[in-house]
């Protein structure tokens, strides 16, 4: 395989992607965007998950502000991207 075939596998390969603020509006546009690529979607909120039928993310409850909370609630998860949407 040359390294070009090599570069474009690896930027088509599913990734596990982390949205923070996936519950506000520019967090819901990057979830729909990483979904309908194909990609595997795991989505923070602070108060309510959305229930939109067109946003099916892994929902993760987690306050953003405190960081034993975020390492207690996404100790169990790897990602190969993460995206900050959270205000």
């Amino acid at each position: 395989m040359n390294s070009k075939n090599h570069v474009q596998d690896q930027e088509t390969k599913k990734k596990r992607v982390l949205i923070t603020g996936a519950e506000g509006a520019l967090g819901r546009s990057v979830v729909r965007q990483f979904l309908s690529a194909g990609h595997e979607v795991v989505g923070t909120y602070h108060h309510h998950p959305l229930t939109e039928e067109d946003l099916s993310p892994q929902w993760v409850q987690v306050d953003l502000t405190n960081s034993s909370s975020v390492q207690k609630s996404l100790e169990n998860f790897t990602f190969d991207v993460l995206v900050h949407c959270a205000g």
